[in-house]
């Protein structure tokens, strides 16, 4: 792929500092995207609206949602922790797609990409709330 093959597309990556996000900026600036990187959380439920609108046009979404994965053993996972590990990986997803799904509809162009872990697949020794939500 050459330094151009993204010229003239505009790329917003959500928690552009956390999990994937530094990577992600480089290497799409790298293929010539005009990378919008934002760093605000999305848990509050307007915010993936706000963001989006904030970033004005895009031609890709890159929901990069991040949470340090928590050492709780299954058997002593509390309700607060189920439900902030799924509301920072999990909740904002249909937010984001809200938001940007009908420019690109419009348009009849665009991509959202999401970004997953493999822990969503085999799960991780005491992190039953971070692997549940990634398969999510």
């Amino acid at each position: 792929m050459s330094a151009s093959t993204l010229r003239d597309k505009r790329v917003l990556i959500t928690e552009a500092d956390e999990f994937m996000g530094p990577m992600l900026c480089e290497v799409f600036a790298g293929h010539g995207a005009s990378v919008i990187g934002d760093t605000q959380s999305l848990v509050d439920p307007a915010a993936p609206a706000a963001i989006v609108a904030a970033a004005g046009r895009i031609d890709v979404l890159v929901a990069n949602l991040a949470l340090p994965a928590p050492s709780t053993a299954a058997t002593e996972v509390s309700e607060a922790e189920w439900r902030e590990t799924f509301a920072a990986l999990v909740d904002p997803l249909p937010r984001l797609f809200r938001a940007a799904l009908p420019a690109m509809i419009q348009r009849r162009a665009g991509k959202i990409l999401v970004m997953g872990s493999a822990s969503a697949l085999r799960g991780i020794k005491r992190a039953s709330t971070h692997s549940a939500a990634r398969g999510a």
